[in-house]
């Protein structure tokens, strides 16, 4: 046998047995989630996410510094608040949100386990800026996308199981077009038997992709057509 012809022997054969261990036609890395630099527009219904054990500050501008307008009542509250307060997303920028029309009316009359009306809280209801993981939303949908577009690359997958069902929103990066939102999202949860159950602290999944299927509703599923059609 001559050295050309070794060559594409040993060639072919490396080719072949790659093949078989499945890595000539495997499926490629996923993309990253592409991430807007400039501000972007919102019309999303919030309330303060659950992992925030104070109030959160709204601020004149989108900064640190920035002067404190009001604030937002969080489900912390000694008095358990069954709803929790609500606010609009109007646009979305790196690391903060513009919101306005802060409310707590889906607590007004409600009573306490002695059938004592809770107190009115004060709640900041202009425009001001909070923090982007202050804000939280219901996503019903599994599948997490690296662009606002459904034939980009599937960064999450979750089958017939929603997003936040399993985990929940960590912080809102951006809007887009056609009820798109960009988040960073936290899985703790899988189902078995269609049950959810905790996973190992080692097996969270954590990432950042586009969704669609927004449900601006605490306390129940949004009656709308599925997203998650394939």
């Amino acid at each position: 046998m001559n050295r050309t012809m070794t060559k594409a022997w040993v060639l072919a054969s490396a080719l072949a047995l790659t093949a078989q261990a499945g890595v000539v036609n495997a499926r490629p890395l996923p993309e990253t989630a592409w991430i807007p630099t400039d501000a972007t527009a919102c019309d999303l219904t919030a309330w303060p996410s659950y992992r925030l054990n104070a109030p959160v500050v709204v601020r004149s501008a989108p900064d640190t510094q920035a002067a404190v307008l009001g604030v937002l009542p969080t489900r912390s509250d000694q008095i358990d608040y069954p709803y929790s307060v609500r606010f609009q997303v109007r646009e979305a920028r790196p690391g903060w949100l513009k919101i306005a029309d802060g409310s707590d009316a889906y607590n007004h009359g409600e009573t306490d386990a002695d059938d004592r009306q809770l107190p009115v809280r004060t709640v900041y209801s202009g425009e001001g800026w909070i923090p982007a993981d202050a804000a939280q939303f219901a996503i019903q949908s599994a599948r997490g996308f690296a662009r606002p577009d459904r034939s980009s690359e599937r960064l999450l997958d979750l089958g017939d199981d929603w997003v936040t069902d399993m985990g929940r929103v960590a912080a809102i990066r951006a809007c887009g077009p056609g009820g798109w939102v960009l988040v960073d999202y936290v899985v703790v949860r899988e189902s078995v038997g269609g049950v959810p159950r905790e996973l190992a602290a080692d097996r969270v999944r954590t990432g950042t992709a586009w969704f669609q299927g927004v449900c601006e509703a605490e306390e129940t599923t949004c009656d709308m057509a599925s997203v998650d059609r394939e």
